[in-house]
């Protein structure tokens, strides 16, 4: 899933180009595996300042990394989905803040993201805290992990209960 969320991310032309993409890599698995789970690892991006957005990608990446190998074969975060190359390419055709909040917004809406993750830290994210919504909107499972990448605990959004990992 990783190796086709790149190829096409790194084709992508627009943000609208970029979320047909992404859906499509989503789609496609969802029709090929529809019991298989993808996951996406939320965290911070932007919230430690513009100085920090390619170290808080890359601890993105990595944690989605951990997870793949452990637990979720289909895990991706914003450091998967935006790199610094697209970053710069959209923020030039004018791309904001708020663009990329509707793009994460209509994509969880599309019912193809199926367990939302949690990085330490997630609760100073406004992203964060707008994709918790939207999973606590759709009973979407929700995972946290702590600092070395290990679910500590998760809640189950179709019984309400909260257990540890």
């Amino acid at each position: 899933m990783i190796e086709a969320l790149r190829y096409n991310v790194e084709r992508a032309e627009s943000l609208q180009d970029l979320y047909a993409r992404v859906v499509t890599t989503l789609y496609v698995i969802r029709r090929d595996e529809p019991q298989s789970k993808i996951a996406f690892v939320s965290g911070i991006v932007t919230s430690d300042g513009v100085e920090h957005i390619e170290e808080n990608l890359q601890r993105l990446r990595d944690y989605s990394l951990r997870i793949r190998q452990h637990k979720f074969i289909y895990a991706f975060s914003a450091g998967d989905v935006f790199p610094m190359e697209l970053i710069n390419k959209l923020l030039a055709q004018g791309s904001t803040n708020e663009d990329v909040t509707a793009f994460w917004e209509s994509l969880f809406r599309q019912s193809l993201v199926t367990d939302m993750i949690f990085t330490p830290g997630y609760e100073r994210s406004a992203g964060s805290q707008m994709e918790k919504r939207i999973a606590e909107e759709l009973g979407l499972p929700m995972h946290y992990l702590d600092e070395k990448g290990i679910i500590t605990r998760m809640t189950d959004q179709t019984s309400g209960m909260m257990s540890t990992a």
